[in-house]
């Protein structure tokens, strides 16, 4: 892996190695303290690094062609790791036709086969498509100002990745108006009266005693819901002496939708995947 490197002494580093190990010093690569192994681990640990970026900031851009939709993105690795990023990329979006351009080199899937190109230019990357107003309004939304941490935030999406990846472009701002954003919050939180009170809920149930799943779920529906915007209410279902029981949190979308608990959903909605009866 350490070829994959764009450390100009890549090779000759690999030289030293297959000449000591070849010299008598069969177990070189177990000695973590050697100079030689330490830096090539870390070279490698820069490659591994490379890839994992270059699967989580990878973002398409749909390109309308006479064959139809073609997704292409922009990306500027630290390494040669085009050819070996690919199986993800391939696994992930099969069915679709893509090129993923870099100043290295460029990917090409056609939906049969994998296709290594020359490097390219930024420019030759679309800079942006219909799709990226709606992601970037999605991703605002679910910004929690709350819990900001720019430090963090680095640590995990470097700032050398913003300029492609279009709900970056909001950053700055949301962090701006962060404190603002919190301390309206606060002041929402306090004016808002309680829907209903979990003690008083409870203590209702209690006194009714519900013996069976079907007397508790009547409860259920004739209770007002709790959630603003919720259609109906989502009852447990399942056999009254089970080993394992699973308790949710308020219904998401899907399972509002479904009437049924824990729908599973293929959005990334942190409102999403959690079911249960809503009281």
């Amino acid at each position: 892996m350490g070829g994959l490197s764009q450390d100009p002494e890549r090779y000759a580093l690999l030289y030293q190695l297959v000449w000591r190990v070849r010299h008598g010093e069969g177990e070189l690569l177990q000695i973590a303290s050697d100079s030689l192994v330490h830096r090539l681990h870390h070279m490698e640990k820069s490659v591994r690094r490379d890839v994992h970026k270059m699967h989580a900031f990878v973002r398409f851009r749909r390109v309308e062609t006479t064959e139809g939709d073609h997704f292409v993105a922009w990306f500027e690795p630290e390494h040669f790791i085009l050819e070996m990023a690919a199986p993800f990329f391939i696994e992930r979006f099969m069915s679709m036709r893509w090129s993923i351009l870099s100043p290295i080199g460029a990917l090409h899937w056609d939906r049969d086969r994998l296709m290594i190109g020359p490097p390219a230019r930024r420019e030759d990357a679309p800079e942006s498509d219909a799709f990226e107003a709606g992601w970037r309004s999605y991703y605002e939304s679910i910004f929690n100002p709350a819990r900001l941490n720019p430090t963090v935030m680095r640590g995990h999406m470097a700032k050398k990745y913003w300029k492609n990846l279009p709900e970056a472009a909001g950053i700055p701002d949301l962090i701006r108006s962060a404190t603002s954003r919190v301390r309206q919050m606060i002041e929402q939180e306090s004016s808002v009266a309680r829907k209903r009170d979990p003690e008083k809920a409870v203590a209702a149930m209690a006194q009714k005693s519900p013996k069976t799943l079907a007397a508790l779920n009547r409860l259920i529906m004739t209770a007002p819901p709790m959630v603003k915007g919720g259609t109906r209410a989502v009852l447990g279902e399942g056999p009254l002496d089970p080993d394992i029981a699973f308790v949710g949190e308020q219904p998401g979308d899907q399972e509002d939708l479904a009437g049924k608990p824990f729908c599973r959903s293929g959005g990334t909605d942190p409102g999403q995947g959690h079911g249960g009866s809503r009281h």
